[in-house]
């Protein structure tokens, strides 16, 4: 059924009543009018012109003044020169009035009600879409009374009898549907700067998202452990109720005991409510609890009300207010005070314990890029293994055991804020922090083709720590494809970072305690074999060496700046990496070349050695 446009199509005592003596009309849905396509008001005033013709209706006041019917400019209860106090008889027929704003005065010729005709020029959204708005900036989300692109009159003005607000100096459309990109509008997106008793047309354009990885479903996970074990590097897992899992999906567990239970990993799926996973390490006992969540439940956001300080596209640390986690914990409240080995975050926030194993950075201050094993953690406090130096407000980041590292890429990244951004709750990670509702918070990442913009919007922090957005807890493989902007909204961006992999063979990850080394095959300071040779650094300064706790460890190169040793940056380096694992494998030597790749592999396979004694 579509909108009604004509009054011939409006018939008393089916489609609309009028009663006289009450000075008011209803619509009915019936006849010719649905709801939801409604009538237009030009339908409407034509209709009662066409009434007020007879005798029957011209001996009572003509209910309604038309301004302009194609801006959609209405009155009701005057006839453009004296008060009547006609209206419409509820909010049921004011919902079904299409194409048009008005105000509604009483007998006395007092402003009670205005309305803005408010229309979506929307285009892309899904069947059924659920658009939203706010009045206010601060206000919370409200819906359209029906589904799909909007045409509909919302009150603005009502007086101590009809509300008793005046919201027409703001109005904000959205639309966000899952598996779709987003949008919303504002009134100075077409040129107003308030709202009033006319049609105001705002233009949404939305589509599918192809970066959107999973549904809201597998994102929404939360099943409760029955029992565990472990056995020989495999941890089988028993829940309460059928999981719904296929193999290959990430999961997190969190709240067992022993806490060596909680860990990210992807699953193999053994019966409706069993799967395993691969944990290296023997967790001991399983004694109770334990939650088990899809690995996006690892991946929040924080609005600091302050700076989160670091370098990114040089020495000059960057300051941003919103950091988004992914599987890592940031905070700017650091605090050591010195010649010790403890950090403490008053805003807190920590899961006990988790940490362990894991890694502190620290971003300002003399320790600056320093990366200190955590040993011990509590809510509020880390302890590392090493000296901090003294200092207060200092940006951090925890970064977890590769155990619990969710290893989320750019589009699993992305994939959960957009979720957030259509909750109604707050989004806000920050213990204690200031709410900020999901669905009416502003857009924090786009892409443009595989690059990530952060903040390219320029959003809203209503935590006050600046618009800038940072993304933690990247994959080596990702820093090549994200741009953020920070809080002076200038886009930033690391230097080329090579990324490979280093491969080892069984008898070099028998234990998981073998070494390894990267050192320059060539360089002006010192060649491999030389008493002088020079140890190659990751992106982040810090050495490529290690121990061997997997088949294959990752490692960065910063291609665009590395000079050590004198080298020329932005060339290929030509490398040596040794490798060992006494009792197990015999010493191995292989080279390689690093480029400007992200697929760089070096292979290193050692024989077994039979002959070493301890």
């Amino acid at each position: 059924m579509a909108k009604i446009v004509d009054p011939d199509d409006l018939n008393v005592g089916t489609e609309i009543t009028i009663d006289t003596s009450g000075k008011t009309f209803t619509l009915v849905k019936a006849g010719n009018l649905d709801d939801k396509e409604g009538v237009t008001l030009q339908a409407i005033y034509s209709k009662f012109v066409d009434l007020w013709t007879t005798s029957t209706y011209n001996k009572y006041p003509f209910p309604m003044y038309t301004i302009d019917a194609r801006s959609g400019q209405f009155m009701f209860g005057t006839d453009g020169q004296t008060y009547n106090g006609w209206k419409p008889a509820n909010d049921t027929t004011r919902q079904m009035i299409r194409d048009a704003g008005w105000s509604e005065y009483s007998a006395a010729g007092e402003l009670n009600r205005q309305y803005v005709g408010m229309v979506a020029l929307a285009s892309g959204f899904p069947s059924e879409a659920q658009f939203y708005y706010q009045k206010a900036a601060a206000d919370d989300a409200l819906d359209f009374t029906f589904d799909d692109a909007p045409n509909e009159a919302i009150q603005v003005y009502g007086d101590a009898s009809n509300g008793d607000f005046d919201k027409r100096t703001y109005f904000k459309m959205f639309c966000r549907e899952a598996a779709y990109t987003y949008d919303d509008a504002v009134l100075g997106d077409v040129g107003e700067t308030a709202t009033g008793a006319y049609k105001v047309q705002l233009p949404i354009a939305v589509g599918g998202d192809l970066d959107i990885q999973d549904d809201d479903a597998f994102i929404e996970l939360s099943l409760d452990v029955d029992s565990a074990s472990w056995l020989a590097g495999v941890l089988t897992v028993n829940t309460t109720a059928v999981h719904g899992l296929s193999n290959g999906d990430k999961i997190s567990i969190t709240g067992a005991t022993p806490e060596a239970y909680n860990v990210v990993g992807e699953v193999t799926v053994t019966d409706t409510d069993i799967f395993t996973m691969s944990l290296a390490v023997d967790p001991g006992t399983y004694t109770s609890g334990g939650t088990v969540k899809s690995f996006y439940d690892r991946i929040n956001v924080k609005y600091f009300t302050g700076a989160f300080n670091r370098d990114i596209d040089s020495a000059t640390g960057r300051d941003f207010g919103i950091v988004i986690d992914a599987g890592v914990h940031s905070g700017i409240d650091g605090a050591a005070p010195g010649s010790g080995s403890v950090l403490t975050t008053a805003t807190g926030g920590l899961t006990v314990d988790y940490w362990i194993g894991g890694t502190l950075v620290i971003y300002e201050g003399t320790d600056e890029g320093v990366e200190f094993p955590i040993t011990d953690n509590d809510a509020t406090t880390i302890t590392v293994t090493g000296t901090i130096a003294s200092g207060s407000g200092l940006s951090f980041t925890l970064f977890p055991p590769a155990k619990r590292n969710p290893d989320a890429n750019l589009q699993e990244i992305y994939t959960k804020i957009q979720y957030l951004l259509r909750q109604t709750s707050s989004i806000n990670n920050v213990s204690g922090g200031t709410t900020v509702k999901g669905n009416t918070a502003a857009m924090l990442l786009n892409f443009v083709g595989p690059s990530l913009k952060c903040g390219y919007y320029i959003p809203t922090n209503p935590a006050a720590g600046g618009t800038g957005v940072l993304v933690q807890g990247l994959k080596d493989a990702d820093i090549n494809d994200i741009v953020f902007y920070d809080n002076t909204e200038a886009s930033r961006e690391y230097p080329y970072s090579s990324v490979g992999a280093l491969n080892f063979n069984s008898f070099l990850t028998d234990g998981a305690a073998g070494y390894f080394r990267m050192y320059f095959t060539t360089n002006p300071t010192g060649n491999y074999g030389t008493e002088n040779a020079v140890t190659v650094n990751d992106k982040d300064g810090s050495p490529i060496q290690g121990t061997i706790n997997a088949g294959q460890i990752s490692f960065t190169f910063d291609y665009t700046n590395n000079n050590q040793g004198g080298r020329t940056p932005n060339t290929d380096a030509d490398v040596t990496v040794v490798a060992g694992n006494a009792g197990y494998a015999k010493p191995v030597v292989a080279t390689g070349t690093i480029t400007a790749s992200k697929a760089i592999s070096v292979a290193l396979t050692a024989e077994q050695d039979r002959a070493y004694i301890a």
